[in-house]
């Protein structure tokens, strides 16, 4: 096991580690800073009010515990940092406030660094192939600019949807549950000219506005690059893992990366890369064929220690099926495509429910 897995996998136990007095974790709290893995052993600060904490030792116990409770895991080092109230204020952790949504146990986002890549189509397919691994499964288009999620799942621009309470019942298309602001426009052609602060706006509704009862997971899909949209998801709600989609070429990797590293700063686990477009499979010969520069997904997997949890082909259906409101893993399931994203549902229930390998 890596030591970026084992450092999600302490990330996970000590969010199970409740404050004695407050009751929320610890990490969403912003108690736990600067965990680090190496090898066997973890390390990290436990920021507290030392001078007045009454749980200090216990807290102390208790992290180490859960840290040490993980595989891989056979020393761990706890530093107890002093701050003033002042320096609390200071660096209250961003995030302390977030909620999960009620009945939705995990959310995972799926993002790019760049337009283009196929991100929204990937969204769409691994939604269905979790489905059919057995999960129930929520979809929330939040690419508020270039909402293409409905017309992928065969849910026409400005259909009718309804209200329970002050809540949106959301539509559901091939098993899952959805939602997406294009369910509020009245127009295909209608553009959302909005600034910054709409947008969060509109992201906090979707994910908080919205019936969405139990769900195994709600998988986001994000507008590409790093803005508003992802800030406000990871303000909102805990993230429990992030899918970067992308391209071969050396470009796209760049803006992949660059996507990996905000979601590793807003300490949110980088499940891993989907290779959109990997490459052609003629279907006369069977022969292989790379359309695109190779070497990009290479360079960012190594220097970043992500797994490329899927490649997936150029297949000319794809587009069609998109079109015409049929995910591919519906249209051909036996499909090089279909296989690749239910290989990427595979990998990301191994992330987000661990259980289910034992």
């Amino acid at each position: 096991m890596s030591d970026k897995e084992k450092q999600r996998l302490v990330i996970e136990a000590l969010k199970k580690v409740p404050h004695p007095e407050k009751g929320g974790d610890l990490v969403s709290m912003g108690y736990i800073k600067n965990l680090r893995v190496e090898g066997d052993v973890a390390t990290f600060d436990l920021a507290l009010k030392a001078h007045k904490c009454k749980f200090r030792e216990q807290l102390k116990k208790d992290t180490e515990e859960a840290a040490k409770s993980v595989d891989g895991i056979s020393a761990v080092t706890v530093n107890i940092i002093e701050q003033s109230e002042q320096q609390q204020a200071r660096g209250k952790d961003p995030w302390a406030d977030r909620a999960p949504i009620p009945g939705v146990k995990k959310v995972v986002a799926v993002a790019s660094g760049k337009g283009g890549v196929g991100k929204s189509t990937v969204a769409v397919n691994l939604a269905v192939a979790l489905v059919g691994e057995g999960l129930r499964v929520g979809l929330l288009d939040a690419d508020i600019y270039g909402p293409s999620v409905a017309m992928m799942m065969g849910v026409p621009v400005g259909e009718q949807i309804n209200v329970l309470g002050d809540k949106i019942i959301p539509l559901e298309r091939h098993g899952v549950k959805m939602m997406s602001v294009a369910f509020l426009m009245e127009e295909k052609s209608a553009p959302v000219i909005w600034r910054g602060p709409m947008v969060a706006n509109m992201v906090k509704q979707l994910l908080r506005q919205v019936l969405w009862g139990a769900l195994d997971v709600i998988v986001v899909d994000l507008p590409p690059g790093t803005g508003d949209s992802q800030l406000t998801l990871v303000q909102t709600v805990p993230l429990d893992g992030a899918v970067i989609v992308t391209t071969p070429q050396h470009i796209a990797a760049l803006d992949a990366s660059r996507g990996i590293e905000m979601f590793r700063r807003l300490e949110v686990p980088v499940i891993g890369l989907v290779e959109n477009m990997s490459n052609f499979v003629c279907p006369d010969c069977g022969a292989k064929h790379h359309l695109f520069p190779q070497g990009g997904i290479e360079q960012v997997v190594h220097d970043y220690d992500v797994d490329v949890i899927a490649t997936v082909p150029i297949e000319p259906d794809i587009g069609t099926h998109g079109d015409s409101g049929i995910p591919t893993i519906v249209a051909t399931p036996d499909s090089l495509a279909a296989k690749a994203m239910r290989e990427a549902a595979a990998k990301v229930i191994s992330a987000i429910i661990p259980e289910r390998n034992v």
